[in-house]
């Protein structure tokens, strides 16, 4: 357990629990840490058994696949990404949330607007519009975990999914980090514009869609927008509440 990348662990941790108790059986992958640094992408199979003397175990047996997965990432990467900012498009998006919500954990989903953004084309040209788009990315990219999921959806709107995310104090003190950031940049470069960020979220633990997340981050951020220029985000698994 203690090789197994800091950032799986908790993903590994529950998937075996989860698999145990219903098939008695497991089939995953994720990384482990080399000695001389880096990580190694294994396949771990493993089933309960019970010993000659009557104990429980479980066999693991672990297949080096650092290779395949590597591949298989550029490849995913290349038809997921968005050109122009870097982050996953709405395609890619989709595909990486739908891997993280088989695991039931805690997450934060941010839609994201950027306001007034039609002004900084208008006034500055579309190639400062563009500019300020990739520097969104870069910033989500900067403030988010490698393992979070920065997505834009289309135009001046991205989203986030913050996976696993088990303090929201941290998780809002990030999304007023971006909207801190992005208002530097727009008041330095794009002053007359008025362009500021928006965020609407929600944070929840019940398995959902891609759409799902959306239409219900999007009521926050509809609400945000009235204002906007700040972050709001709604408990999602309450019972008279989303």
């Amino acid at each position: 357990a203690n090789a197994i990348y800091e950032e799986d662990a908790d993903r590994v941790a529950e998937l075996i629990r989860s698999r145990m108790e219903t098939d008695g059986e497991y089939v995953m992958e994720y990384r482990i840490k080399k000695k001389t640094g880096g990580y190694l992408w294994v396949q771990d199979v493993g089933r309960r058994i019970v010993t000659e003397d009557g104990r429980e175990a479980v066999i693991s047996v672990l297949v080096d696949i650092s290779e395949d997965v590597q591949n298989r990432i550029r490849l995913m990467e290349e038809s997921s990404r968005d050109f122009l900012t870097e982050v996953y498009n709405r395609r890619g998006g989709e595909i990486q949330i739908a891997e993280r919500m088989k695991i039931p954990m805690p997450y934060a989903f941010f839609m994201i607007d950027l306001d007034n953004f039609k002004k900084v084309n208008d006034l500055y040209s579309h190639e400062e519009g563009d500019r300020m788009l990739h520097f969104t990315g870069r910033i989500l990219k900067q403030i988010f975990r490698q393992t979070d999921v920065v997505i834009r959806v289309g135009g001046d709107e991205f989203a986030v999914l913050a996976y696993p995310c088990k303090d929201m104090q941290a998780i809002r003190r990030k999304a007023d980090e971006v909207i801190r950031m992005y208002g530097e940049e727009a008041e330095k470069k794009y002053p007359l514009s008025g362009t500021s960020v928006s965020i609407g979220g929600i944070y929840g633990s019940r398995p959902r869609s891609f759409l799902e997340l959306y239409k219900m981050a999007d009521q926050v951020l509809y609400r945000v927008k009235k204002k906007k220029g700040y972050c709001e985000i709604w408990e999602a698994d309450q019972k008279n509440g989303m």
